[in-house]
């Protein structure tokens, strides 16, 4: 009985699943922390499926990881803005060095949409439906 429970485990452990990582509800935040994190994830070969909201930082992934690493479901929806700081007064400015650098890191075909839309502004933009499916593979 312990051999055949042992073999089972063995058997499950091995086949793959869908995703390591995935994303569902995620607004983004300081862009440093996506940086770091997004980084971190590259050097696994851990993989991201995206599964609902993936806006701001979150949308590095699209740029640290290649694309083979991450799919995106039909209720994948990402959206794209510039980098901002508030100034004293609590009017936000875009950060014109961390917006190139965020453009920098995404894949090429996630550069030309956002071009195609006007830029990374203070607005977000959104990318999903059939124009993420064009750029990004779908969820097995």
């Amino acid at each position: 009985m312990l051999r055949i429970l042992v073999a089972a485990t063995l058997v499950l452990s091995s086949v793959p699943s869908a995703a390591d990582i995935v994303i569902r509800e995620d607004r983004g935040g300081r862009l440093a922390e996506y940086l770091q994190r997004y980084a971190a994830l590259r050097d696994t070969k851990e993989r991201v499926k995206i599964d609902g909201l993936c806006a701001s930082g979150c949308t590095l992934v699209l740029g640290y990881l290649p694309p083979a690493r991450v799919c995106a479901t039909p209720r994948a929806v990402l959206r794209f803005h510039a980098a901002y700081a508030l100034r004293p007064s609590g009017l936000p400015y875009i950060g014109a060095a961390p917006t190139a650098r965020m453009l920098a890191i995404y894949w090429q075909p996630v550069r030309r949409w956002i071009r195609r839309q006007g830029g990374l502004t203070l607005h977000s933009i959104t990318l999903q439906g059939q124009e993420l499916q064009a750029i990004v593979r779908a969820c097995p």
